[in-house]
Protein backbone atom coordinates (compact mmCIF):
# COMPACT_ATOMS: atom_id res chain seq x y z
CA UNK A 1 0.00 0.00 0.00
CA UNK A 2 2.68 2.20 0.43
CA UNK A 3 4.31 1.76 -2.91
CA UNK A 4 0.66 2.83 -4.11
CA UNK A 5 1.12 5.77 -2.18
CA UNK A 6 4.37 6.94 -3.45
CA UNK A 7 3.26 6.15 -7.14
CA UNK A 8 0.52 8.25 -6.91
CA UNK A 9 2.66 11.21 -4.85
CA UNK A 10 5.17 10.91 -8.04
CA UNK A 11 1.96 10.94 -10.25
CA UNK A 12 1.16 14.66 -8.62
CA UNK A 13 4.04 16.02 -8.87
CA UNK A 14 4.52 15.39 -12.51
CA UNK A 15 0.92 16.43 -13.24
CA UNK A 16 2.95 19.87 -11.45
CA UNK A 17 5.63 20.18 -13.68
CA UNK A 18 3.44 20.94 -16.42
CA UNK A 19 1.04 24.04 -16.83
CA UNK A 20 -2.28 22.22 -17.99
CA UNK A 21 -5.32 23.89 -19.58
CA UNK A 22 -8.96 21.70 -19.46
CA UNK A 23 -11.95 21.99 -21.54
CA UNK A 24 -14.87 21.37 -19.32
CA UNK A 25 -17.87 22.60 -21.57
CA UNK A 26 -20.35 20.76 -23.62
CA UNK A 27 -19.44 21.93 -27.12
CA UNK A 28 -20.22 18.73 -28.81
CA UNK A 29 -22.46 20.05 -30.86
CA UNK A 30 -19.77 22.24 -32.66
CA UNK A 31 -18.15 19.58 -34.72
CA UNK A 32 -21.69 18.21 -35.52
CA UNK A 33 -22.38 21.47 -37.15
CA UNK A 34 -19.13 21.74 -38.94
CA UNK A 35 -16.75 24.37 -36.58
CA UNK A 36 -13.65 22.34 -35.17
CA UNK A 37 -12.63 24.61 -31.90
CA UNK A 38 -8.99 22.81 -32.90
CA UNK A 39 -8.80 22.73 -28.84
CA UNK A 40 -5.80 20.30 -28.68
CA UNK A 41 -3.82 22.23 -31.84
CA UNK A 42 -4.22 25.50 -29.11
CA UNK A 43 -2.96 23.37 -26.09
CA UNK A 44 -6.38 22.63 -24.56
CA UNK A 45 -7.08 19.23 -23.22
CA UNK A 46 -10.66 17.76 -23.92
CA UNK A 47 -12.53 14.40 -23.50
CA UNK A 48 -13.48 12.93 -27.02
CA UNK A 49 -16.50 14.34 -27.89
CA UNK A 50 -16.39 17.75 -25.63
CA UNK A 51 -19.08 16.95 -22.97
CA UNK A 52 -19.33 17.30 -19.35
CA UNK A 53 -17.88 13.71 -18.96
CA UNK A 54 -15.26 11.78 -20.78
CA UNK A 55 -11.69 10.09 -20.24
CA UNK A 56 -9.79 13.64 -19.22
CA UNK A 57 -12.67 15.08 -17.34
CA UNK A 58 -15.46 14.58 -15.23
CA UNK A 59 -17.93 17.13 -13.34
CA UNK A 60 -20.70 15.33 -11.08
CA UNK A 61 -23.11 17.64 -10.29
CA UNK A 62 -24.96 17.24 -7.69
CA UNK A 63 -28.02 16.70 -9.02
CA UNK A 64 -26.70 13.42 -10.74
CA UNK A 65 -24.67 12.07 -8.53
CA UNK A 66 -25.68 11.06 -4.71
CA UNK A 67 -28.87 12.04 -2.81
CA UNK A 68 -27.55 15.44 -1.18
CA UNK A 69 -29.94 16.91 1.92
CA UNK A 70 -31.12 20.04 0.76
CA UNK A 71 -33.90 22.50 0.57
CA UNK A 72 -35.19 23.29 -2.43
CA UNK A 73 -36.28 26.96 -3.58
CA UNK A 74 -39.51 26.82 -1.74
CA UNK A 75 -37.78 25.63 1.09
CA UNK A 76 -39.02 22.44 1.21
CA UNK A 77 -36.53 19.10 3.18
CA UNK A 78 -34.98 17.26 0.39
CA UNK A 79 -33.51 13.75 1.41
CA UNK A 80 -33.76 15.27 5.22
CA UNK A 81 -33.08 19.04 4.21
CA UNK A 82 -29.92 19.30 6.77
CA UNK A 83 -27.10 16.99 6.60
CA UNK A 84 -27.84 15.94 10.18
CA UNK A 85 -31.10 13.87 8.79
CA UNK A 86 -29.48 12.52 5.52
CA UNK A 87 -28.99 8.85 4.99
CA UNK A 88 -25.09 8.64 4.16
CA UNK A 89 -25.78 5.03 3.10
CA UNK A 90 -28.10 5.40 1.13
CA UNK A 91 -26.10 8.60 -1.01
CA UNK A 92 -23.05 6.58 -1.33
CA UNK A 93 -24.67 3.84 -2.69
CA UNK A 94 -25.96 6.03 -5.35
CA UNK A 95 -22.61 7.66 -5.77
CA UNK A 96 -21.16 4.53 -6.38
CA UNK A 97 -23.52 3.28 -8.69
CA UNK A 98 -23.18 6.76 -11.00
CA UNK A 99 -19.34 6.88 -10.43
CA UNK A 100 -19.46 2.93 -12.24
CA UNK A 101 -21.78 3.90 -14.87
CA UNK A 102 -20.17 7.91 -15.93
CA UNK A 103 -16.58 6.63 -15.61
CA UNK A 104 -16.83 2.91 -16.48
CA UNK A 105 -12.57 3.20 -17.07
CA UNK A 106 -12.07 2.04 -13.65
CA UNK A 107 -7.69 3.13 -14.79
CA UNK A 108 -9.30 6.93 -15.19
CA UNK A 109 -6.80 9.01 -14.99
CA UNK A 110 -8.66 12.59 -15.64
CA UNK A 111 -9.42 15.15 -13.32
CA UNK A 112 -12.82 14.77 -11.57
CA UNK A 113 -14.55 17.49 -10.13
CA UNK A 114 -17.56 17.38 -7.59
CA UNK A 115 -19.60 20.13 -8.00
CA UNK A 116 -21.43 20.61 -4.41
CA UNK A 117 -22.74 24.17 -3.66
CA UNK A 118 -26.04 24.02 -1.59
CA UNK A 119 -24.34 24.46 1.70
CA UNK A 120 -20.76 24.78 2.81
CA UNK A 121 -19.43 22.38 5.44
CA UNK A 122 -19.00 25.11 8.11
CA UNK A 123 -21.56 26.40 9.71
CA UNK A 124 -20.86 29.52 10.34
CA UNK A 125 -20.13 29.66 6.29
CA UNK A 126 -23.97 29.69 5.36
CA UNK A 127 -25.24 32.79 5.31
CA UNK A 128 -27.89 35.25 3.08
CA UNK A 129 -29.69 32.04 0.69
CA UNK A 130 -27.90 29.28 3.12
CA UNK A 131 -28.92 30.92 6.45
CA UNK A 132 -31.66 28.24 6.45
CA UNK A 133 -29.46 25.54 7.28
CA UNK A 134 -28.31 27.90 10.03
CA UNK A 135 -32.02 28.00 11.80
CA UNK A 136 -32.72 24.34 10.59
CA UNK A 137 -29.94 22.84 12.27
CA UNK A 138 -30.91 24.78 15.56
CA UNK A 139 -34.58 23.54 15.43
CA UNK A 140 -33.03 20.27 15.62
CA UNK A 141 -30.57 20.59 18.84
CA UNK A 142 -33.71 22.44 20.55
CA UNK A 143 -35.77 19.20 20.14
CA UNK A 144 -32.28 17.17 20.80
CA UNK A 145 -31.07 18.72 23.56
CA UNK A 146 -34.59 20.01 24.98
CA UNK A 147 -32.66 20.95 29.00
CA UNK A 148 -29.39 22.23 27.38
CA UNK A 149 -29.58 26.04 27.60
CA UNK A 150 -30.14 28.12 24.95
CA UNK A 151 -26.30 28.96 24.47
CA UNK A 152 -25.42 25.36 24.73
CA UNK A 153 -28.16 24.31 21.79
CA UNK A 154 -26.69 27.19 19.85
CA UNK A 155 -22.98 25.19 20.06
CA UNK A 156 -24.75 21.87 19.37
CA UNK A 157 -26.21 23.30 16.25
CA UNK A 158 -23.10 24.45 15.16
CA UNK A 159 -20.82 21.40 16.19
CA UNK A 160 -23.80 18.69 14.93
CA UNK A 161 -24.20 20.54 11.11
CA UNK A 162 -20.70 20.32 10.92
CA UNK A 163 -20.15 16.49 11.81
CA UNK A 164 -22.13 15.52 9.29
CA UNK A 165 -22.10 18.23 6.75
CA UNK A 166 -17.61 16.52 6.50
CA UNK A 167 -19.20 13.06 6.65
CA UNK A 168 -21.35 13.84 3.19
CA UNK A 169 -18.41 15.69 1.55
CA UNK A 170 -15.26 13.67 2.82
CA UNK A 171 -16.82 9.64 2.64
CA UNK A 172 -18.24 10.74 -1.23
CA UNK A 173 -14.75 12.07 -1.90
CA UNK A 174 -13.59 8.48 -0.80
CA UNK A 175 -16.10 6.56 -2.47
CA UNK A 176 -15.16 8.30 -5.89
CA UNK A 177 -11.36 7.95 -5.07
CA UNK A 178 -11.53 4.20 -3.87
CA UNK A 179 -13.60 3.40 -7.29
CA UNK A 180 -11.53 5.47 -10.45
CA UNK A 181 -7.85 5.70 -7.79
CA UNK A 182 -6.23 7.25 -10.13
CA UNK A 183 -8.54 10.11 -11.06
CA UNK A 184 -7.68 13.48 -9.82
CA UNK A 185 -10.13 14.04 -7.11
CA UNK A 186 -11.65 17.33 -5.68
CA UNK A 187 -14.84 19.80 -4.80
CA UNK A 188 -15.15 22.61 -7.15
CA UNK A 189 -14.74 26.13 -5.86
CA UNK A 190 -12.70 25.09 -2.40
CA UNK A 191 -11.29 26.89 -1.16
CA UNK A 192 -13.44 29.18 -1.24
CA UNK A 193 -11.44 33.20 -0.46
CA UNK A 194 -14.52 34.87 0.29
CA UNK A 195 -12.12 38.05 -1.30
CA UNK A 196 -13.79 40.61 -3.06
CA UNK A 197 -12.72 43.34 -5.79
CA UNK A 198 -11.75 45.72 -3.64
CA UNK A 199 -7.50 44.32 -3.88
CA UNK A 200 -8.55 42.46 -0.74
CA UNK A 201 -6.00 39.53 -0.78
CA UNK A 202 -7.10 38.61 2.32
CA UNK A 203 -9.05 35.06 2.51
CA UNK A 204 -10.42 32.84 5.38
CA UNK A 205 -7.50 31.11 6.18
CA UNK A 206 -9.12 30.27 9.60
CA UNK A 207 -11.94 28.30 7.89
CA UNK A 208 -9.73 26.63 5.58
CA UNK A 209 -7.83 25.65 8.18
CA UNK A 210 -11.02 23.55 9.70
CA UNK A 211 -11.68 22.03 6.72
CA UNK A 212 -8.38 20.30 6.92
CA UNK A 213 -10.00 16.99 6.21
CA UNK A 214 -10.66 18.06 2.52
CA UNK A 215 -7.65 19.22 1.83
CA UNK A 216 -5.76 16.23 3.37
CA UNK A 217 -8.48 13.72 1.36
CA UNK A 218 -7.79 15.56 -1.65
CA UNK A 219 -5.96 14.77 -4.85
CA UNK A 220 -6.70 17.78 -7.12
CA UNK A 221 -7.86 21.54 -5.69
CA UNK A 222 -10.50 23.33 -7.94
CA UNK A 223 -10.54 26.75 -6.93
CA UNK A 224 -12.89 29.40 -8.39
CA UNK A 225 -13.06 32.87 -9.39
CA UNK A 226 -15.64 33.96 -12.21
CA UNK A 227 -15.68 37.18 -13.29
CA UNK A 228 -18.71 39.95 -13.16
CA UNK A 229 -18.79 42.00 -15.97
CA UNK A 230 -19.12 45.08 -13.98
CA UNK A 231 -15.13 44.77 -13.43
CA UNK A 232 -14.59 44.53 -16.63
CA UNK A 233 -10.92 45.69 -17.34
CA UNK A 234 -10.68 46.68 -13.89
CA UNK A 235 -6.93 46.44 -12.02
CA UNK A 236 -8.15 44.85 -9.23
CA UNK A 237 -8.58 41.42 -11.25
CA UNK A 238 -4.94 40.36 -11.05
CA UNK A 239 -5.43 40.62 -7.17
CA UNK A 240 -8.28 38.77 -7.16
CA UNK A 241 -7.80 35.64 -9.31
CA UNK A 242 -4.11 35.52 -7.57
CA UNK A 243 -5.38 35.68 -4.41
CA UNK A 244 -7.81 32.87 -4.38
CA UNK A 245 -5.28 30.53 -6.51
CA UNK A 246 -2.71 31.74 -3.19
CA UNK A 247 -5.10 30.55 -1.04
CA UNK A 248 -5.39 26.96 -2.85
CA UNK A 249 -1.44 26.33 -2.40
CA UNK A 250 -1.34 27.66 0.79
CA UNK A 251 -3.70 24.62 1.69
CA UNK A 252 -1.83 22.12 -0.69
CA UNK A 253 1.48 23.05 0.99
CA UNK A 254 -0.22 22.92 4.18
CA UNK A 255 -2.60 19.49 4.33
CA UNK A 256 -2.09 18.47 0.74
CA UNK A 257 1.18 18.45 -0.16
CA UNK A 258 0.83 16.38 -3.84
CA UNK A 259 -2.32 18.06 -5.36
CA UNK A 260 -1.84 20.05 -8.12
CA UNK A 261 -4.72 22.94 -8.32
CA UNK A 262 -6.46 23.56 -10.99
CA UNK A 263 -8.00 27.07 -11.06
CA UNK A 264 -11.62 27.03 -12.91
CA UNK A 265 -12.40 29.90 -14.91
CA UNK A 266 -14.90 31.14 -17.71
CA UNK A 267 -13.98 33.47 -21.17
CA UNK A 268 -16.72 35.08 -20.56
CA UNK A 269 -17.80 37.29 -17.85
CA UNK A 270 -19.77 35.78 -14.76
CA UNK A 271 -24.17 35.53 -16.14
CA UNK A 272 -22.76 36.76 -19.36
CA UNK A 273 -21.84 35.42 -22.79
CA UNK A 274 -19.47 38.79 -23.87
CA UNK A 275 -15.65 37.02 -23.83
CA UNK A 276 -13.51 38.52 -21.69
CA UNK A 277 -11.36 41.10 -22.56
CA UNK A 278 -7.62 40.21 -23.88
CA UNK A 279 -6.69 41.76 -20.98
CA UNK A 280 -8.62 40.24 -18.73
CA UNK A 281 -8.01 37.15 -19.95
CA UNK A 282 -4.54 37.61 -19.75
CA UNK A 283 -4.45 39.35 -16.30
CA UNK A 284 -6.45 36.32 -15.32
CA UNK A 285 -4.71 33.74 -16.33
CA UNK A 286 -1.10 34.95 -16.27
CA UNK A 287 -2.37 35.83 -12.60
CA UNK A 288 -3.01 31.98 -11.57
CA UNK A 289 -0.09 30.48 -13.28
CA UNK A 290 2.27 33.23 -10.93
CA UNK A 291 0.56 32.64 -7.51
CA UNK A 292 1.48 28.68 -8.19
CA UNK A 293 -1.56 27.07 -9.96
CA UNK A 294 -1.01 24.24 -12.05
CA UNK A 295 -3.38 24.57 -14.67
CA UNK A 296 -6.74 25.94 -15.65
CA UNK A 297 -9.94 24.38 -16.12
CA UNK A 298 -12.16 26.19 -18.89
CA UNK A 299 -15.75 26.21 -17.91
CA UNK A 300 -19.02 27.54 -19.72
CA UNK A 301 -22.54 27.18 -20.49
CA UNK A 302 -24.29 24.68 -22.81
CA UNK A 303 -25.95 27.73 -24.39
CA UNK A 304 -22.67 29.51 -24.66
CA UNK A 305 -21.51 26.57 -27.46
CA UNK A 306 -24.94 25.24 -28.69
CA UNK A 307 -25.68 26.46 -31.84
CA UNK A 308 -23.43 27.59 -34.99
CA UNK A 309 -23.51 31.08 -34.19
CA UNK A 310 -21.71 30.45 -30.69
CA UNK A 311 -19.40 27.92 -31.77
CA UNK A 312 -18.15 30.17 -34.60
CA UNK A 313 -17.59 33.39 -32.11
CA UNK A 314 -16.37 30.46 -29.65
CA UNK A 315 -13.83 29.48 -32.04
CA UNK A 316 -12.84 32.75 -33.34
CA UNK A 317 -11.96 33.89 -29.29
CA UNK A 318 -10.15 30.89 -29.37
CA UNK A 319 -8.18 31.09 -32.14
CA UNK A 320 -7.18 34.39 -31.76
CA UNK A 321 -6.85 35.31 -27.67
CA UNK A 322 -7.47 32.60 -25.91
CA UNK A 323 -5.74 29.78 -27.79
CA UNK A 324 -2.44 32.11 -28.22
CA UNK A 325 -2.28 33.04 -24.33
CA UNK A 326 -2.95 28.95 -23.70
CA UNK A 327 0.42 28.01 -25.74
CA UNK A 328 2.24 31.08 -24.48
CA UNK A 329 1.99 29.75 -20.37
CA UNK A 330 2.69 26.10 -21.59
CA UNK A 331 5.60 26.94 -22.84
CA UNK A 332 6.93 29.76 -20.34
CA UNK A 333 9.20 28.09 -17.87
Amino acid sequence: MRDLFQIFGLLGLLDRQSFRVFWNSPSQNCPKLGVDLELTKNGIEANENQSWNGSVVNILYSNVIGTWPYYDANENAMNGGIPQLGELARHLESVKRTVSKMIPNKDFNGIGILDWETWDPLWERNWDSRQIYRDKSLILAQKMYPNSTAEEQLEYSHRDFNNAAKMFMLETLKACKKLRPVGKWGYYRFPDCHNQFNGDTKCDEKADNETDWLWEESTAIYPSSYIPIIQKNSPNITTYVGSRTAEAVRVRNKFSVQSPIYHYQRVQYALTSEFLSKTDLENAFKAIKARGGDGIVIWNEEYEVGNRTTCEAMKNYIDNILGPLVLQLKNDK
